[in-house]
């Protein structure tokens, strides 16, 4: 697939001032000045996308909403054979709400009556979600998760994995690709690991002069993977265009942005919303002193 270049204009447009009140100058609403806070990106993909701009949004930020992946479920039919094993694993791990939501469909699908789910298997596997998104993901389906005090791979491995894991099997939730830190430590550890890969990332498409516009009033880009970090530098033609500033999910990915040519990267203390929202707040408050 051909990826899509983009043209940032240098220039910035003075943004007018919005008032919420019709009639009513924007110094006088509380939520107007508020507004004038900055312009977020937010690249990450839906549903948590809509969930991150609406917390923006009410911490009265300008938002511009383009994710620069798209998420595609995978067709293949080995998939529906390791679904019906799933209840003979020992620990299932889901490392994303996306993985979530195309593997438990299709192993509850496969496995009826003896879906690996708390409660209603005899000898259920224990579960672990990488973090809060993922676990609520996961509650929909009746999944009672444990979540790590860090919401990363590194975070499950210190904390939520048991001790001892030699000669158990562990079914990893995820998508094609990917970080391998997981699953190789836990192999490391004498665990026996299959990765039920369910999905895909592909970059988005989107018309690129609009674009163009909306991003040359951004203050500050939120990068919360680094697949993400690679589709925008696959976006952006020129290493003057990488002077974006961004908010990352984590110091691993702020070095694989640092890598990519981006100067201007600050670390959130994880990928949720909560934490790129204190960067985002950072950042900006760093700057206006």
């Amino acid at each position: 697939m051909r990826r899509q270049r983009l043209r940032i204009p240098r220039t910035r447009e003075p943004r007018p001032p919005t008032s919420c009140v019709p009639g009513v100058p924007p110094s006088c609403s509380n939520r107007c000045m508020a507004s004038d806070r900055g312009t977020v990106w937010v690249t990450r993909t839906e549903p948590g996308a809509s969930r991150l701009a609406a917390r923006l949004d009410s911490a009265g930020y300008r938002v511009v909403k383009r994710p620069l992946l798209c998420i595609e479920g995978c067709l293949d039919p080995e998939l529906s054979l390791l679904a019906r094993e799933a209840a003979s694993f020992d620990l299932i791990i889901a490392v994303s709400a996306h993985a979530v939501r195309f593997a438990l469909p299709l192993i509850l699908a496969q496995a009826p009556g003896q879906a690996p789910v708390p409660g209603k298997a005899s000898a259920a596997p224990r579960w672990i979600a990488v973090g809060a998104a993922t676990a609520k993901a996961l509650t929909q389906f009746g999944v009672q998760a444990e979540v790590p005090e860090a919401e990363s791979s590194e975070g499950i491995l210190s904390g939520a994995v048991p001790g001892e894991v030699s000669g158990r099997r562990v079914l990893m939730l995820c998508g094609v690709g990917g970080r391998r830190l997981l699953a190789r430590e836990l192999r490391r550890r004498g665990a026996e690991v299959v990765r039920f890969e369910v999905y895909r990332r592909v970059p988005a498409t989107f018309a690129a002069e609009p674009l163009a516009t909306e991003l040359a009033a951004v203050d500050v880009t939120l990068i919360a993977s680094a697949e993400a970090g690679d589709a925008l530098a696959h976006l952006l033609p020129s290493a003057g265009e990488r002077r974006l500033r961004l908010v990352a999910g984590s110091e691993r990915i702020a070095h694989e942005l640092t890598g990519l040519g981006f100067t201007a990267v600050a670390v959130a203390e994880g990928p949720g919303d909560h934490a790129m929202l204190a960067a985002t707040d950072r950042l900006l408050a760093d700057s206006d002193s």
